[in-house]
């Protein structure tokens, strides 16, 4: 029976979301209209949002690798986004796996929140860059733990959710440990 609450619940969502009539002009960009709708209504803080912000996460995770592997001056800040490319991408597959088994849609878009993270780097180049990046993957990390801690502990997401949250924590703890290190280094150097 909770199971197919969880089901409806999410149904429900989608339907919510693809009748929200304030972004009639913006079919183009749903995934703003699916992170307005979701901010307005409370629904991101629910546990049950869990696989579409970690999805969020990893995904900017993997890009913001990506740039620091191109942008990126210092050679620990280069290797820590490899890791995130690699990790991360891996992570977020089998999270997509799971979600597909359970028929939850997952798309590959980002929430407004990862958008912005995204789109403040763009510009950045070298050292600035790299204070930047650190700064945001000791953030982003930080909030991860506590979201992934949340979920690996809740009762009201599917056991398989849970079980890949729990799975995934240490990773994740692992990278705000590094990312708190040479972010510590950076800050020395400045």
């Amino acid at each position: 029976m909770l199971k197919y609450f969880k089901i409806l619940f999410v149904f429900a969502l989608l339907i919510l979301i693809g009748c929200d009539g304030r972004n009639d002009n913006h079919n183009e960009n749903l995934e703003n209209t699916d992170t307005t709708l979701a901010m307005d209504t409370g629904v991101q803080d629910s546990i049950q949002y869990f696989p579409v912000k970690a999805a969020s996460s990893g995904l900017m995770e993997v890009e913001l690798g990506r740039m620091a592997q191109q942008k990126a001056q210092g050679r620990e800040v280069k290797k820590f986004g490899e890791m995130m490319v690699n990790e991360h991408s891996k992570a977020n597959a089998e999270l997509k796996s799971l979600a597909g088994n359970l028929n939850m849609n997952l798309t590959d878009s980002l929430i407004a929140e990862h958008k912005i993270k995204m789109e403040s780097m763009e510009n950045l180049t070298g050292k600035q860059f790299d204070i930047e990046y650190m700064r945001n993957m000791v953030d982003a990390h930080q909030k991860d733990v506590q979201e992934f801690q949340r979920a690996a502990n809740s009762t009201e997401l599917d056991s398989t959710i849970r079980n890949w949250a729990s799975k995934t924590l240490p990773a994740l703890q692992k990278h705000l440990a590094e990312a708190v290190r040479i972010n510590g280094k950076l800050a020395e150097q400045n």
